[in-house]
């Protein structure tokens, strides 16, 4: 692998983001910088809150002659359970597919220099240099890497369809050195290695 001597870019990237590769990846951002936000982790917090309102049920039988409150809580309970496994993330993609069409330059087509200490990003209106110390967190998916926090772009995203196997092994590499523990490797979607159906060969 080349050393990179912070002049020579680490890669070069055409591409064009839709509304749902945006929403995709600022989910991924999302659920990995906050884990409670998980749809899994919110849907087991609220069936364990209505297993311990199932457990009243015999005191308030016994206190008060019923249990409609227990079963009222328990109902409540299963019912946040269900939103949250089912239509939490359906409602997260809605409002990350709004938040693109609400912002036209994230969907134009554009062309990214990532070098060492930054990157350059470059469309149809606008040309940003910003340097990976201003943004927080990077995440790296089967699809994505997502560098999270800019001043400029507070989401970047890099898709990895249409990249070479060199190309995605530089771009590990160097967001695995560039972040170090705020870098973050997510299993699924292929892995990073992951082939795409315009992957170069």
């Amino acid at each position: 692998m080349p050393a990179y001597d912070g002049k020579t870019p680490v890669a070069q990237v055409s591409q064009t983001l839709t509304a749902e590769e945006y929403a995709r990846g600022a989910l991924l951002v999302s659920r990995q910088a906050s884990p409670l936000a998980r749809p899994g982790v919110r849907a087991g917090v609220c069936v364990m809150a209505g297993a311990i309102a199932a457990c009243t049920a015999p005191a308030s039988l016994r206190e008060y002659g019923s249990m409609w409150l227990p079963l009222l809580f328990i109902l409540l309970f299963l019912a946040l359970a269900c939103w949250f496994w089912f239509f939490q993330p359906e409602c997260e993609l809605e409002g990350m597919r709004r938040e693109f069409r609400q912002s036209p330059v994230l969907g134009l087509a554009s062309q990214l220099q990532l070098y060492r200490d930054y990157f350059i990003l470059r469309d149809e209106y606008e040309e940003i240099t910003e340097y990976w110390t201003d943004f927080s967190e990077c995440f790296e998916d089967g699809e994505f890497f997502a560098v999270s926090g800019g001043t400029e772009r507070p989401l970047l995203l890099v898709k990895k369809e249409g990249l070479s196997s060199e190309e995605k092994e530089a771009l590990h590499v160097h967001f695995q050195n560039t972040f170090a523990v705020r870098y973050r490797l997510v299993k699924g979607k292929g892995g990073r290695r992951g082939g795409s159906a315009g992957e170069k060969k």
